[in-house]
């Protein structure tokens, strides 16, 4: 079948790996296929198992697996530190997951069940059987789906906060396990490039409104070409940055690792947050600014801002006063001193996802079939590739960001 790829060659080290998953069964096979688009995961490559056993009482049975790989692009694994996501990934899974489901006493938490964790797979339960499914990532969430998302991610940053709070012990030790990623001294010249050059892609976004006979963006060009002499600097420093508002971050919080159910109505059900490869200590606002300049349909946090933020800080205090009530309640106003302090990541960040989340079809990057070459020369490659909603998100992130003073 077109597609399908069997896994022959790993089949005894799979077996080990689900015998001990579903103890007292027979695996019978597993058959997988590839999954997901260019353009939709860039840190792992990802497959659909369907795995044939025999349970305890020898009937026969079927289970439906996510699985995630390292890619087998070395060039881009190196560059982007694949390795030391999957690390981070099954420390989320193996230990971090885990004690907040013992701490919150099995009132979880919306993470998927997670099979198998190292640093070369990651096996979880496959939500697309059970229903869940991913939003358009070019077209971006509205204010329904946007509210539960942050519902949810105030429920995860709450339990880390309320932690920090009532075990302080607990939380240090949780703390030393996550590690940066991505924004490291040694990724400066392998990662730098590529921020600089999404933000010239954004400043050519802005000029070319600027040559449709507007002047609205000269300011921030100026203000761009200023950030991006340091910009690699700025990140590593904000991502680092603590203070009383730090928690374990989700790191990647975008809508391509959120997955939504549906009602027979059409109205979502429930809803998943998935990919645990960029966990962080760091500013709540961190997963917040990101959220917003990635994930969100244009217009959707210029009408309703305080709507959302709203979301969130409701959220957050609901699970402060239930796990942690001695705790101090976590105001408005802080949260928009924190997201105020911290924008440039948001900003930045949002420059360097954009032109994959708004990816026509046939020009998503696709990892496994990249070269190895230069931020520059990847510019070269991809600046005609940038589609009009790209252009048009990135208009709406600065206004956005102007309207509330962050830029």
């Amino acid at each position: 079948m077109e597609g399908v790829k069997t896994i022959s060659d790993e089949k005894t080290y799979f077996n080990k790996i689900l015998q001990e998953s579903f103890k007292g069964s027979k695996i019978l096979d597993v058959e997988g296929t590839t999954t997901g688009n260019a353009g939709d995961n860039y840190m792992s490559t990802v497959f659909r198992y369907t795995v044939s056993l025999l349970d305890s009482n020898n009937n026969a049975d079927k289970k439906e697996l996510l699985v995630k790989k390292l890619p087998s692009n070395i060039a881009w694994r190196e560059a982007l530190g694949c390795e030391l996501a999957f690390r981070n990934e099954a420390i989320a899974y193996d230990v971090i997951i885990p004690s907040m489901k013992k701490f919150r006493s099995e009132d979880n938490l919306a993470f998927p069940m997670c099979f198998h964790a190292s640093v070369e797979y990651t096996i979880l339960e496959d939500l697309k059987p059970l229903g869940f499914k991913m939003v358009d990532r070019r077209l971006g969430l509205d204010l329904i789906h946007a509210k539960l998302a942050l519902k949810e991610l105030g429920r995860f940053h709450g339990t880390s906060l309320a932690m920090k709070h009532s075990q302080p012990e607990v939380f240090a030790d949780l703390s030393s396990k996550v590690h940066e990623i991505i924004f490291l001294p040694e990724k400066k010249d392998s990662f730098g490039p590529h921020i600089i050059e999404s933000i010239n892609k954004a400043v050519l976004a802005l000029k070319v409104f600027r040559a449709s006979g507007t002047d609205l963006f000269a300011n921030s060009i100026n203000k761009l070409q200023r950030l991006k002499q340091s910009a690699f600097e700025s990140l590593m420093e904000l991502v680092q940055r603590k203070g009383p508002l730090s928690v374990i971050c989700h790191g990647d919080f975008y809508l391509n690792n959120i997955m939504y159910k549906y009602n027979e109505s059409g109205d979502v059900s429930d809803i998943m947050i998935i990919d645990f490869q960029a966990f962080r200590v760091a500013s709540l606002s961190l997963d917040l600014l990101y959220f917003l300049t990635s994930s969100l349909r244009p217009g959707v946090m210029s009408s309703h801002f305080e709507e959302l933020m709203e979301t969130y800080h409701s959220s957050l205090n609901e699970q402060l006063k239930k796990f942690a009530p001695t705790a101090p309640e976590v105001s408005l106003k802080e949260i928009h001193e924190e997201l105020k302090s911290h924008s440039a990541y948001g900003l930045l960040m949002g420059f360097l996802v954009l032109p994959a989340v708004t990816a026509l079809p046939g020009n998503a990057m696709d990892i496994e079939k990249m070269e190895a070459c230069s931020a520059e020369e990847q510019f070269e490659k991809n600046i005609d590739m940038l589609s009009p909603e790209y252009f048009r998100r990135i208009k709406q992130i600065i206004r956005d960001f102007e309207t509330q003073g962050y830029f």
